[in-house]
């Protein structure tokens, strides 16, 4: 992880107070993923949720 790469995710964190320590995981794990032009991911829930050992339908009700 680059030193900028680092930054940014904190400042992800700094603007998500209100949120649960889930949905903030979530946020992290979208912001970790490749970017794509039109900006939506391209991995299904399933793929999303086993990269942080959560049961789809939790990732699913978090997002």
């Amino acid at each position: 992880m680059k030193a900028t790469e680092g930054e940014h995710y904190r400042a992800v964190l700094r603007r998500t107070p209100g949120l649960s320590p889930s949905q903030r995981l979530i946020i992290l794990l979208y912001a970790m993923l490749p970017p794509y032009r039109a900006g939506a991911v391209h991995l299904p829930g399933q793929e999303l949720a086993a990269k942080v050992d959560m049961p789809p339908t939790v990732l699913s009700r978090m997002r």
